[in-house]
């Protein structure tokens, strides 16, 4: 039989998303997913290899085959060579934790039988699920053109399964992947979110999303009691981001495995001041960043764990004496501490701010209380990022506050010694001096 040219094409779309996620559209396209094509001239279906959506959307697959009727099938998955998105899954974490139950003191052997198991839980291959667009009820050639334009194919919340939630975590991954490479910080490591993510050995309430620095997969928890991918009824990518900053800085930095066990052993790694100060710094990096990226990227106000609005600028003070971050030497131990650390060295005009001043709708910061030409040398969040790619990794041995900034000035050399010594005195929160007489 003479062979002809099948095609099959479409446009795949995301609707529904909150409008602060959306770039003016009713609808966002989905690019970089795999789309699957598969046809049935019989009882059974057989692939006819994958394609992927460009830029806009769409897709298109030409296939030579006879010219005899046949059904066709369009799947997606949501996975490429930079990302790639896992649905429910059983795994080996419930039989490690299982070990790990009886443990009543977490000591350097536990820690290291811990790494061990989660090492290998980190060699399961999780799945990545094929959702089923579009499928012919009847076969056919197409109208007699071979041709299947099946024109925009779109995914709302009535999806079924975990189709919209998945197409949306892709699509958001997606964004901040793009976004960092185009600004020439790109992940190091492939992007692997795996939702939902639930274990029946931790209680719901106590159970919390986390990126494991040992398999580099971002987990996010839905259960009875938690949903990280929804706030008040619609899609947020508040958790997502944040974990997402993480698996970024795991791209970098060396020597945070002991993350992995301090947020499965004690439930957290946000307990106030902290014993390491790498648990500190990686928290309020992940924080800082996915706040800022929400910004850059969506344009989005967004808030500091759900509680304070988000405002670029440093801490007020009397705030950070009231978490217990009373001096300079505590401030690295404490996220809020980083935070403001990372916020001084970034925010626009700093001599502009009172620190011993709340702002009136996010008390958490600094009011502004004139407005002088600021001659004090900033860094924005992407020469930050900078710290952690230096020639010489960085180690959580360095994650300190001194250590930080000797990194800070190989990076921006204009931050000389009288300048970090100002810097210090706008950290401290036992320092009286507003920033405009610190410098």
């Amino acid at each position: 039989m003479a062979q002809k040219t099948w095609i099959i094409k479409g446009t795949l779309k995301l609707r529904e998303l909150p409008l602060s996620y959306k770039d003016g559209d009713k609808w966002v396209p989905l690019s970089g997913a795999t789309i699957k094509i598969s046809a049935n001239e019989g009882i059974r279906w057989n692939s006819w290899g994958t394609v992927t959506t460009a830029a806009d959307g769409s897709f298109v697959m030409r296939k030579k085959k006879d010219a005899s009727k046949r059904k066709i099938r369009v799947e997606v998955q949501f996975k490429n060579k930079n990302t790639v998105v896992y649905g429910e899954n059983a795994s080996l974490l419930s039989k490690a934790l299982t070990l790990l139950k009886p443990i009543g003191v977490v000591n350097n052997a536990n820690n290291i039988a811990l790494n061990g198991i989660l090492t290998h839980v980190s060699r399961l291959t999780y799945k990545s699920d094929f959702y089923t667009l579009k499928e012919s009820n009847e076969r056919n050639t197409g109208g007699g053109d071979y041709e299947f334009d099946y024109g925009t194919i779109s995914i709302g919340k009535k999806a079924s399964g975990y189709l919209y939630e998945h197409a949306s975590i892709f699509y958001g991954c997606e964004k901040l992947r793009k976004h960092l490479s185009q600004m020439g910080q790109p992940f190091a490591k492939k992007i692997a979110v795996k939702y939902p993510h639930n274990n029946e050995l931790i209680p719901d309430l106590g159970e919390m999303s986390y990126c494991s620095p040992i398999n580099n997969c971002v987990y996010l928890v839905k259960n009875s009691q938690r949903n990280s991918l929804y706030a008040d009824g619609q899609i947020t990518f508040n958790t997502l981001y944040h974990e997402l900053m993480h698996l970024w800085a795991y791209g970098y930095s060396k020597g945070e495995d002991n993350l992995a066990w301090q947020l499965i052993v004690h439930g957290g790694t946000h307990d106030g001041l902290q014993a390491k100060t790498y648990t500190a710094f990686h928290e309020a990096w992940a924080e800082h960043g996915s706040n800022v990226m929400l910004k850059n990227i969506f344009n989005q106000t967004s808030d500091i764990y759900g509680g304070h609005d988000y405002w670029k600028g440093p801490f007020y003070k009397p705030a950070l004496i009231e978490m217990g971050i009373t001096n300079i030497g505590k401030v690295d131990r404490q996220e809020f501490g980083w935070m403001h650390v990372f916020n001084c060295l970034t925010c626009d005009g700093l001599i502009n701010f009172n620190t011993h001043i709340p702002q009136e709708h996010a008390p958490l910061f600094a009011r502004v209380d004139q407005l002088a030409k600021d001659t004090i040398p900033t860094i924005d969040i992407y020469d930050l990022m900078q710290v952690f790619r230096m020639p010489d990794p960085y180690t959580i041995s360095e994650m300190n506050l001194v250590d930080f900034m000797d990194r800070v000035q190989k990076v921006a050399p204009e931050i000389n010694s009288k300048m970090r010594a100002g810097y210090m005195k706008v950290f401290d929160p036992s320092e009286s001096k507003p920033p405009r007489d610190c410098f």
